[in-house]
C-alpha cells in the first residue's frame, strides 16, 4: 500500500511490518519476520522495483522480527545495511539478547551479515536518523519528509497508539522519556511495525497526554 508517492508499506510483511522509501534507490525500514524475504522483493515488484534498485536497509533495532530477512534481501539486491552501535553486537549475535528475548532467540533465529554498517552521521539519503533507546538499548526511529517510522518505540491497537509491551521492552522509562519529547508536529503518518500506520491528526498529542 502506498502512504504517499514516495513510501510503501509492505503489506507482505503484515505483524512486524517493513517500509520502502523511494529516494536516493529504494530505502527498506526493518526487513520483518524471517522466511518473507521472496515476497518482499514480490511485492516491490509490483510496484516496478527491482532487487538492483534497492540501496539499503535502514534497521530500527536488533529483534529478530525486524533483522529476519535482512541476510537474504543483502545477497539478493546487494545492498547496504545499518543499525545502531549499541544494538549491533545482538544483531551479529555476538551478545546474547536481554530477558525474553534470550528465551525466543533459542527457538527464532536470525542474524544480520558481518559487513553491517552503524549510523555515523545523522542523514542518510534524505532520511533522518534518530537515536531513541528505550524498547532495546540502540532502538532507532527515522523521519523522512513527514513521516516517521517508529519502529518498536510504540504499536497501534484500533486506530489509536499504545506503548509496546513492557516485557519486550528493555528500559519502559526511557522509552516513554522519549515519547514525551518527541515533537512530532506536522507529520503525516506514523508508520509502526505492529499494528496500522496511523494518519496523525490529534492522534500523538492524544498518546503523549496520556503518559502523563
Amino acid at each position: 500500500m502506498k502512504l504517499s508517492d514516495d513510501v510503501i508499506k509492505l503489506d507482505c510483511t503484515k505483524g512486524s511490518y517493513a517500509y520502502a522509501i523511494i529516494h536516493d534507490g529504494i530505502t527498506l525500514i526493518d526487513s520483518s519476520i524471517s522466511g518473507r524475504g521472496e515476497s518482499i522483493l514480490k511485492e516491490l515488484k509490483a510496484y516496478g522495483i527491482m532487487p538492483s534498485d534497492v540501496k539499503r536497509i535502514l534497521v530500527t533495532h536488533h529483534d529478530i522480527d525486524h533483522i529476519g530477512n535482512v541476510e537474504y534481501l543483502v545477497s539478493k539486491c546487494n545492498c547496504d545495511t545499518y543499525i545502531s552501535e549499541a544494538d549491533l553486537p545482538y544483531a551479529l549475535g555476538v551478545k546474547k539478547r536481554e530477558g525474553v528475548k534470550k528465551v525466543l532467540g533459542t527457538f527464532m533465529k536470525a542474524t544480520v551479515p558481518h559487513e553491517v554498517k552503524t549510523f555515523d552521521t545523522e542523514i542518510i539519503a534524505g532520511i533522518e536518523i534518530i537515536p531513541a533507546a528505550g524498547h532495546t538499548r540502540g532502538h532507532t526511529c527515522f523521519r523522512f519528509n513527514n513521516i516517521f517510522f517508529a519502529g518498536d518505540l510504540i504499536s497501534s491497537k484500533n486506530g489509536k497508539i499504545v506503548l509496546p509491551p513492557k516485557i519486550m521492552t528493555w528500559d519502559m522509562k526511557k522509552n516513554i522519556d522519549f515519547c514525551k519529547a518527541l515533537n512530532l508536529r506536522d507529520t503525516r503518518w506514523i508508520c509502526i511495525a505492529h499494528g496500522e500506520p496511523v494518519c496523525d491528526d490529534d492522534s500523538w498529542d492524544l498518546f503523549t497526554q496520556s503518559l502523563i
